[in-house]
């Protein structure tokens, strides 16, 4: 089954259900292309069950992947030949160099694989010095570069990657990111980055979509058009009735409150609005004080509201 799409990746209600455990409850979202997201939730949100959907690797109990257009359920050789997947450290054969396992991962492929292809490929993850010395001698950074080459070979619109960087030292997690922004840029391939580092997923990302409890809570915006950092700030705001304010400003995202004020969570271009929803309401506000707001904090925040 084909769906006529622009997008790389479309989700619809996936759902996952084990006897009587939900494990992804009718997740939705979909993906542009040549742009890298972040795939966040805390331990047991369900990241690693719906990769494993999107992949084909179990069964969907109820809802739709579309890789490409293709749906995973009833075309599933089509939509997985537009696909690229890491699962943490990838294998290769150790007995053997860098180009040979490059080259039977092409004879495996689907698609034919040139010369040229290959020779591109091993530039763009910088492996052109060791290529064709045996993996066994590599770098847990260059294996991780090496299973990058193999999965983009067939040159997939989508690139899906779950824990990239574990066992990576700094300088490893560093090549490993500028790798990823140049196959987005120069492939113009979608990228999803399945981490619990978020200080990485800031850096490389342009959005994160995050998850608790199997369900989507919010896709977090990083970046902008412009590649510049979306500017997130917390407002504590102190005002002269707090259950009126937090009817006002119900449309934006409350922390918390006390007897006096809200906190609340938004991004900069939105503090106008914030205050004039207040004054518009004839709420008095004595006090306000706002700060940026990180990943790492917004993520929290998110996250710890679904526990509550």
């Amino acid at each position: 089954m084909y769906v006529n799409t622009t997008s790389p990746l479309k989700v619809q209600n996936l759902t996952k259900r084990i006897k009587n455990a939900t494990l992804v409850d009718h997740l939705s979202f979909e993906l542009d292309p040549g742009k890298i997201y972040g795939f966040l939730g805390p331990n047991g949100a369900g990241k690693t069950t719906t990769i494993r959907m999107i992949t084909g690797l179990i069964s969907i109990t109820e809802g739709e992947v579309f890789i490409n257009g293709y749906d995973i359920k009833k075309s599933p050789q089509k939509a997985l030949s537009h696909l690229g997947v890491i699962v943490e450290n990838p294998s290769a054969y150790g007995y053997l160099s860098g180009y040979e396992n490059l080259q039977q991962s092409a004879r495996l492929s689907l698609k034919s694989i040139s010369s040229t292809r290959m020779k591109e490929i091993i530039k763009l993850v910088d492996l052109e010095h060791a290529i064709h010395n045996k993996v066994k001698t590599y770098s847990l950074g260059m294996r991780q570069r090496l299973g990058i080459a193999q999965a983009l070979l067939h040159e997939p619109s989508i690139l899906i990657l779950d824990e990239p960087t574990n066992g990576l030292d700094p300088a490893g997690i560093r090549q490993l990111r500028d790798n990823l922004k140049q196959v987005a840029r120069d492939e113009n391939t979608t990228i999803l980055v399945s981490s619990h580092l978020l200080q990485e997923i800031e850096m490389i990302c342009e959005e994160a979509i995050v998850l608790d409890k199997g369900k989507l809570v919010d896709v977090i915006k990083i970046k902008d058009d412009s590649t510049e950092p979306s500017k997130m700030v917390s407002l504590l705001i102190e005002v002269s009735n707090v259950g009126k304010a937090l009817d006002v400003l119900s449309s934006f995202q409350v922390v918390q409150s006390t007897e006096n004020a809200i906190e609340l969570l938004v991004e900069q271009e939105q503090v106008p609005n914030v205050v004039y929803k207040l004054a518009e309401n004839r709420v008095d506000m004595y006090e306000m004080k706002r700060k940026a707001v990180s990943l790492e904090d917004h993520f929290l925040t998110l996250t710890a509201k679904g526990s509550n």
